[in-house]
């Protein structure tokens, strides 16, 4: 029977198993490398190894399991006697470059785990019992900025978002419409950036975690993995390891969303965008926003409120596409809030003083 099993990493071995044991038994013949399981068992004290077993809490091991093997090279082992005995230790065994992707078959195939593909997975699977899976792969920013399940909604729009303007909307109530109803703020109020956005990050992991768990409950396949069209009714996922697996189904859907532009001026790998400022470590200090559209003067909006100087550079109109009468009070709103904005203009490059 066995009285303690454990498992310990070693550059040159799968897997270790412990067993209680007090049989000394060693391979005796060159046959016994092609065997998927070695065992090599020892006494009980003074195991002393030449190879990755250094690290082995050696006071309890009675024995060692390679299991799983594919190639090997030897190893020694000195026993109290001084005798050695030889135990064939195998490498992991990488996937060779060569072998063919495994294949998986679904009635609807999903790229984009936003709020489009993951409604839709949703539906297909409870509604019309089909076999649904949903590929979802974030590349990361020019910063290296990615994050989970659930697109840009949750992770990097409307939630971080929502919450960083809550925050800025609270500092305003105390430092100036609370005075007005009756509070004694003694003191000048501060705002500390990096707690606010690990409090935005932790429940944005929450989601994440509750958009898996949804798709495990409704049997839907998560893929997390790049896909590209081999054919019409196939994609290849590729996973961040470098694996990759055929995916086919009858229907194929594309909700991918979009990504912001990098700034294609010399030194514009300097410049943050909005895939980077929600989970941004350090306080952003004074702030240049580049663009006119919504997100550019929402960004513009919790930043100013936070209390950092912010100004909005644009080429044209702001806000195209809405009602000119509504986006000019909202100009002239930010304007009194401290927000600056430079018009008709644009950046030509970026230089980095610090």
């Amino acid at each position: 029977p066995l009285s303690h099993r454990a498992t310990t990493r070693a550059s040159s071995v799968r897997s270790l198993s412990f067993a209680s044991t007090n049989r000394v038994l060693s391979p005796a013949n060159s046959s016994l490398l092609s065997s998927s399981s070695i065992s090599l068992f020892l006494p009980f004290r003074s195991l002393h190894s030449h190879s990755s077993f250094s690290e082995l809490e050696r006071s309890r091991v009675r024995s060692l399991r390679i299991e799983n093997t594919s190639s090997s090279h030897l190893s020694s082992c000195r026993l109290p006697n001084q005798r050695f005995v030889r135990s064939y230790v195998t490498k992991k065994s990488d996937q060779s470059k060569n072998q063919a992707p495994t294949k998986r078959e679904f009635d609807l195939v999903i790229i984009g785990g936003g709020s489009g593909g993951l409604a839709l997975s949703k539906e297909a699977a409870t509604t019309y019992g089909k076999k649904v899976a949903v590929l979802d792969f974030v590349k990361p920013s020019p910063h290296g900025t990615t994050w989970g399940l659930g697109g840009t909604c949750v992770n990097v729009g409307c939630i971080p978002k929502k919450l960083m303007h809550q925050a800025a909307l609270l500092g305003e109530y105390i430092n100036h419409d609370a005075k007005e109803y009756g509070w004694k703020v003694t003191e000048q109020i501060t705002h500390d950036w990096s707690t606010m956005v690990q409090a935005v990050q932790s429940h944005i992991k929450s989601l994440n975690f509750g958009y898996r768990s949804r798709l495990q409950k409704d049997s839907v396949a998560y893929i997390n993995a790049y896909g590209t069209f081999v054919d019409p009714n196939t994609v290849l996922a590729t996973y961040k390891n470098g694996k990759q697996e055929l995916v086919s189904g009858k229907n194929i859907v594309i909700a991918v969303g979009g990504r912001p532009h990098a700034l294609d001026i010399p030194g514009g790998e300097h410049s943050l965008s909005s895939d980077d400022i929600f989970s941004l470590q350090r306080p952003p200090g004074k702030t240049l926003v580049i663009g006119a559209s919504y997100v550019a003067l929402e960004c513009a909006g919790f930043l100013s409120g936070l209390g950092y100087p912010t100004t909005v550079m644009s080429r044209s109109i702001y806000l195209r596409g809405f009602d000119q009468d509504i986006a000019n009070k909202i100009i002239a709103n930010m304007q009194e809030h401290k927000t600056s904005f430079l018009n008709k203009m644009i950046p030509t490059k970026i230089e980095k003083i610090s």
